[in-house]
């Protein structure tokens, strides 16, 4: 019997009231259909819960979470989620919690903490995570009594390619905090619409790529990648603290 927790790590979905927009020269709302179908085909359709990464409204509007509800609703499982620079957060929290006492008790029963972050400034692309806030992280991990953590939030603190798109702008100050804590910490971001995968000490950064389309890196920019597939990660935790993850690319 499988007793770890198996979590979908969804991201980027820049959904539009209009489905027919593009954004990044693929169309937000199909994308989006072929993840969830790839999902509903796979062993992923009895994940455990999903976690949404923000970006979720590219227009931020009403509407678009109210499609997004709808259409992220055929998945059997809670759903969380954490506000991206492209969000309306409180449009976002209607449709979907960033519940992280719910989440707390799913992740506990494997011995691990869940900590929600939210890592988005009015009106800017940059992110940046107030010293209080990450205060209260790692004050909630010393307190836990658990030696496992993950850390979700929408911008990305491992840049692996130049040059960088505007991401977490205090990321080198909570990487040295969470490698002060000692404490085992994945930390699971969107935003930069790539695969990331870095390990430095007891904290490993997984970026996960959009259900949209994906960024590559140019000598003098980073811009769309045409041509490329939408995606979505999976984790599976176990109790002993060890992880497995991949990234899915959709069909």
């Amino acid at each position: 019997m499988n007793t770890g927790l198996h979590i979908l790590h969804l991201t980027d979905l820049h959904l539009c009231a209009d489905r027919s927009r593009r954004v990044g020269g693929e169309a937000p709302y199909e994308n989006a259909v072929r993840v969830l179908a790839a999902i509903h085909g796979s062993p992923d359709i009895d994940a455990d819960l999903a976690i949404l990464g923000g970006d979720i409204a590219h227009d931020g509007r009403a509407e678009t979470y109210d499609l997004a509800k709808r259409l992220l609703g055929s998945l059997p499982c809670p759903i969380f989620a954490i506000p991206g620079n492209h969000d309306d957060a409180a449009l976002l929290g209607s449709a979907f919690p960033m519940d992280e006492a719910r989440a707390w008790l799913y992740f506990t029963r494997v011995g691990w903490g869940v900590h929600l972050v939210d890592s988005t400034v009015e009106g800017e692309e940059h992110g940046f995570v107030r010293d209080e806030d990450v205060d209260r992280v790692i004050d909630r991990m010393g307190r836990s009594g658990l030696s496992h953590h993950l850390v979700a939030l929408h911008h990305d603190v491992i840049q692996n390619v130049p040059p960088a798109r505007p991401g977490l702008i205090n990321a080198s100050d909570i990487t040295k905090r969470l490698l002060d804590s000692r404490q085992n910490v994945v930390l699971l971001t969107g935003h930069r619409h790539m695969e990331i995968a870095v390990a430095l000490g007891a904290v490993t950064f997984l970026g996960t790529p959009s259900t949209c389309f994906q960024f590559r890196s140019r000598a003098d920019r980073v811009e769309p990648a045409p041509d490329t597939r939408p995606g979505y990660r999976r984790l599976e935790l176990s109790a002993d603290g060890s992880f497995l993850t991949s990234v899915v690319w959709a069909p």
